[in-house]
């Protein structure tokens, strides 16, 4: 997607969490739990930054997420 250029003072992290889709195979589910944890670990420190910005999409939202980056940009 292309977006005008925009003046940001900080440079975005866009982060897509595709393997929490329910459609997964069974090697994806069995490591579910350590997924999760990683991704609640790594928007910890993002989401705190003040060095960068941090979106994460998760599964449900890859259809809007021309709307969600510019709602959240």
């Amino acid at each position: 997607m292309l977006w005008p250029q925009r003046d940001f003072d900080k440079p975005i992290i866009v982060e897509y969490w595709g393997l929490l889709r329910e459609d997964v195979a069974q090697w994806v589910l069995s490591k579910r739990e350590r997924y999760v944890a990683r991704k609640e670990y790594k928007e910890n420190i993002y989401s705190g930054s003040d060095h960068y910005y941090y979106v994460g999409i998760l599964p449900h939202q890859i259809d809007i997420i021309e709307e969600l980056l510019e709602e959240l940009l």
